[in-house]
C-alpha cells in the first residue's frame, strides 16, 4: 500500500496532516489540496465545541519562556508523560494564520505526551495541563520549529501559538502483558489477521528519545510482515496477531517486548519503550 491509499482512508485523511507536519521530509501530500488546510480560518467548532478567542482566566509562565493562558480550567486527570490524550487544536503563527488544525475531521485526534510527536514545546506545556483544560500556549521558536521551520508553512525562527483543548484521556483498547494497543479505526466486517498471514505495514516508529526513527513513508514502501515469524520486536507481533485488516493502530511496547536492555543502536536506548503508528493492509502483489 502506498501513502495515497493511507491519505484516502475514510475519516482519517486530515489526521495525516497533523503527523506529516512533524516529518515533512517523509510524507507525500498527494491527494491533499492546499486549501484543505483552510489556513486563514481562525475559529471552528468540533465535536467538543471548542470556541477560540475566549476570555483568559489565568496564566502560567514556564522557565523555557512558554506561556500558557487558561481559558477554561478542567477538573479531569493531570496529563503526564506517556499519556494518550484526545485533543482539539489549532497551531498558529504571530499573524494568526492557522497552519495546522484538526478542524477538517470534526473530531478530536490522539496525541501522546512526551514523545516529541510534535515539538518539545508541546510536551513541556502538556505536562502542565489536565483533562478539560482549554488553553492558548505561546511557544518560542526554539521549542517550536526552530531555525528549520516548515517549508511553505512556517518561517525559520517563527514563534507558535497553540490553541488546544484536552478533551479526554484515552485508555488502551487491548493490553497484552503490558503491550498497549489503541484502535483508532476498524472497519465494520473487517477480516481478522492470523498467524502465518503475509501483510503490508505502513508505519511510523518512535522511541522515547528519538521520534520517527523509522517510517515506511520515508522508505517509500510498506514493510512486508509475516505474522508469527519471530520478529525482533515481540510486542509488535503480539499486537498484530490481535488485529484486523485495515486497522489503524497505535502500539505502545514496553522495553521487555521491544529491544530490552540492548536497545537499538542510534535509535532506541537500552530499556526504552517504543511506539508504532500502524496501518495494516493485505499484501498487494
Amino acid at each position: 500500500m502506498n501513502i495515497d491509499k493511507f491519505l484516502l482512508t475514510q475519516g482519517m485523511k486530515y489526521i495525516v496532516i497533523f503527523f506529516c507536519l512533524s516529518f515533512l521530509y517523509a510524507c507525500n501530500f498527494s491527494g491533499i489540496k492546499q486549501n484543505d488546510l483552510d489556513t486563514n480560518e481562525l475559529s471552528y467548532s468540533t465535536n467538543s465545541d471548542v470556541e477560540f478567542n475566549p476570555v483568559v482566566e489565568d496564566s502560567l509562565v514556564l522557565e523555557q519562556g512558554i506561556v500558557i493562558k487558561y481559558f477554561t480550567r478542567g477538573n479531569g486527570d493531570v496529563v503526564r508523560k506517556g499519556d494518550v490524550v484526545m485533543i482539539d487544536y489549532a497551531n498558529k503563527l504571530e499573524d494568526g494564520k492557522v497552519f495546522d488544525t484538526n478542524k477538517k475531521i470534526g473530531k478530536p485526534i490522539p496525541f501522546i505526551v512526551g514523545w516529541l510527536m510534535q515539538t518539545r514545546g508541546w510536551d513541556l506545556a502538556f505536562e502542565n495541563l489536565r483533562v478539560g483544560d482549554h488553553v492558548e500556549i505561546f511557544i518560542p521558536s526554539k521549542y517550536a520549529r526552530g531555525s528549520a521551520g516548515i517549508k511553505g508553512l512556517v518561517l525559520p525562527d517563527a514563534d507558535n501559538w497553540l490553541d488546544v483543548k484536552i478533551v479526554s484521556k484515552r485508555q488502551a483498547d487491548i493490553n497484552i502483558d503490558g503491550v498497549e494497543v489503541f484502535i483508532f479505526e476498524r472497519e465494520k466486517g473487517a477480516k481478522k489477521v492470523h498467524v502465518g498471514d503475509e501483510l503490508d505495514l505502513d508505519y511510523i516508529a518512535y522511541s522515547e528519545t528519538k521520534p520517527r526513527y523509522s517510517s515506511s513513508y520515508a522508505n517509500g514502501a510498506p514493510f512486508q510482515f509475516k505474522v508469527g515469524s519471530g520478529s525482533n520486536l515481540p510486542g509488535l507481533n503480539m499486537a498484530i496477531e490481535n488485529a484486523y485488516y485495515d486497522d489503524m493502530l497505535w502500539v505502545l511496547i514496553p522495553p521487555k517486548h521491544a529491544f530490552g536492555s540492548k536497545g537499538s543502536v542510534g535509535n532506541v536506548k537500552p530499556n526504552e519503550a517504543v511506539l508504532f503508528d500502524l496501518l495494516i493492509s493485505e499484501r498487494i502483489e
